[in-house]
C-alpha cells in the first residue's frame, strides 16, 4: 500500500495559481479503499470540531472530527483500532512524510529559508453532515501544507470538493485567523470529490480556500485531513 501512496503523492504535478496546489486520483490500492471505508468511525465515535478547540465554541456544529491519535483511536472497535493504528504509523513513517515534503521542497525552503524549523504531521478524520460550509480561508499560520483524503463511496458528492479562491481585490492577503465571505472572491477551481481521491496545497497569505454550502446530504461528506505544523527548533 504505501509503495503505491507514494508513488502517487510524487507524482503528483503542483498547480501555482493563485497558490501551489494539487489534485491525484486513485491514490490508494483498490482493495485498501474498500478497507478504509469498511473501517470509517460511527457518527457516535467523532464529537463536534468545536470540542477539539480549534474554533470557537458552538460554530461549524455540522463538522465533526476524530483526531487520528492513541487515545482517540483506543476508544473504536476492537478491528477499528488495529486498522487506524496501522494507519498512523504508515502515514506517519519516514518514507511518506519524506514524499509529501520533497513535493513542496521549493515552497518550504522559500518559507523557511534558513530557519530551523520542526515540521510534524497532524492526522484527523473529519465528517461533514449537511449544510457545511466554510468561506475562503489561509489556514492557521503554524500549519505549512495540507492534504485532504476524500473518502466517498461513490460520485454522487462530486460537486462537494474544497475550492480554490482568488480574491477580487488583488492585494488582499490574510495571515490565516479569518474566514472571510465568500462574495469577495472568485472561485478558480473546485477538487472533485471522488472516491479515492486527494486534494493538497500549502500555506501562504494567500492560499485562498474553502467548502461552498453541501446542501441537505443523505451521507456524510467523510475525508482525511493530514497537515504538517511548524515549531521552531532551538539549539
Amino acid at each position: 500500500m504505501l509503495d503505491h501512496v507514494i508513488q502517487k503523492i510524487s507524482k503528483s504535478k503542483i498547480q501555482t495559481d493563485p497558490f501551489p496546489y494539487f489534485f491525484t486520483e486513485n491514490v490508494f490500492p483498490d482493495d485498501y479503499y474498500q478497507e478504509i471505508l469498511d473501517y470509517l468511525p460511527a457518527r457516535e465515535d467523532y464529537q463536534p470540531l468545536s470540542a477539539s478547540g480549534v474554533v470557537r465554541q458552538g460554530t461549524y456544529k455540522q463538522r465533526l472530527c476524530l483526531p487520528l491519535v492513541a487515545e482517540s483511536i483506543s476508544e473504536l472497535p476492537f478491528m477499528h483500532m488495529i486498522f487506524w493504528s496501522r494507519f498512523i504509523e504508515l502515514m506517519k513513517g519516514d518514507q511518506f512524510v519524506a514524499a509529501v515534503l520533497d513535493l513542496f521542497r521549493p515552497q518550504i525552503e522559500e518559507r523557511f529559508g534558513n530557519q530551523k524549523v520542526r515540521l510534524q504531521p497532524d492526522l484527523g478524520l473529519i465528517s461533514d453532515n449537511s449544510d457545511y460550509a466554510i468561506g475562503p480561508h489561509t489556514d492557521h499560520p503554524q500549519k505549512v501544507l495540507t492534504l485532504l483524503f476524500y473518502f466517498p463511496r461513490n460520485d454522487k458528492q462530486k460537486n462537494l470538493g474544497t475550492s480554490v479562491y482568488k480574491p477580487i481585490d488583488p492585494a488582499f492577503r490574510c495571515e490565516g485567523f479569518k474566514h472571510h465571505p465568500f462574495e469577495g472572491f472568485e472561485r478558480t477551481y473546485t477538487a472533485p470529490f471522488i472516491p479515492n481521491s486527494v486534494f493538497g496545497f500549502f500555506k501562504s497569505d494567500r492560499s485562498f480556500h474553502g467548502v461552498e454550502p453541501i446542501g441537505a446530504q443523505e451521507t456524510p461528506r467523510n475525508l482525511l485531513s493530514y497537515q504538517f505544523l511548524w515549531e521552531a527548533c532551538h539549539s
